[in-house]
């Protein structure tokens, strides 16, 4: 006995009825889906809820461009607690240009007390400018200068309480060499050798630029005969760092 197969075809949607009536096509006894009853509200309002302030708006936010990514704040700097990862300072980099090298790593030996705040971002200056940045002490001395160069002469002078070592800090900012006088009162033990940094350059004017990096530079160059009193020559339109060891 041969089988006949239909097939129909429909470019546009049907609604329910006509399902149900293709449907009844093929088996009479179909009667459709049963009646669904109607959902219910009740309001209870014998019994209100909370009063609302209205001074009480909504509130829309979306995190775009990183916006919310360690809370909220103004600088938009990614990871800018350094606890996005546990091993690596992501999103940070470190520029080594005009011949300076270093690296950056996460330290997490110097937390700041009773904050969230215990991972930090340690630099390490292999190569390059450290004029000031690790040349200085934690306890300020006090100084008097008597100058000859009129008001372009300035100094400043601390010590690190934990080693001794004293930084003098001294800008000439005349153009031409200063012979001072230091004295040193209230301490012994000053050792002969130390170390002297030492930015100068022809004109006061001078920059660094992008083409010319190394255009003005320290130099660090030993220092010989120090002791509580000694002589130094500092040059025209410089600035100089003295660090002075001392015996504890």
């Amino acid at each position: 006995m041969a089988r006949s197969t239909m097939c129909i075809f429909f470019s546009l949607p049907l609604p329910s009825p006509k399902f149900l009536t293709l449907a009844q096509a093929g088996n009479p006894a179909l009667t459709g889906p049963p009646g669904v009853e109607p959902a219910t509200l009740q309001i209870d309002a014998a019994h209100p809820g909370a009063h609302i302030n209205p001074m009480f708006y909504g509130l829309m936010i979306e995190e775009i461009n990183h916006g919310l990514d360690g809370g909220l704040y103004g600088e938009l700097i990614q990871n800018r607690v350094f606890k996005d990862d546990p091993t690596t300072p992501v999103y940070w980099s470190l520029v080594q240009e005009g011949g300076g090298s270093g690296s950056i790593a996460l330290d997490t030996t110097q937390p700041v007390s009773g904050t969230a705040l215990t991972t930090s971002l340690r630099v390490s200056v292999n190569n390059g400018q450290q004029m000031f940045s690790t040349n200085h002490g934690d306890v300020v001395l006090l100084t008097t200068l008597t100058e000859t160069g009129g008001s372009q002469i300035s100094e400043s002078v601390t010590r690190n309480s934990k080693s001794g070592t004293i930084f003098v800090k001294v800008v000439n900012a005349t153009g031409s060499a200063q012979p001072i006088h230091i004295t040193v009162n209230g301490l012994s033990g000053i050792q002969p050798n130390g170390k002297t940094v030492i930015l100068t350059s022809g004109s006061p004017q001078d920059t660094n630029t992008l083409s010319n990096p190394q255009n003005v530079v320290p130099s660090i160059r030993p220092a010989q005969g120090m002791s509580n009193e000694f002589n130094f020559n500092f040059a025209p339109n410089s600035v100089t760092v003295f660090e002075i060891g001392v015996h504890l």
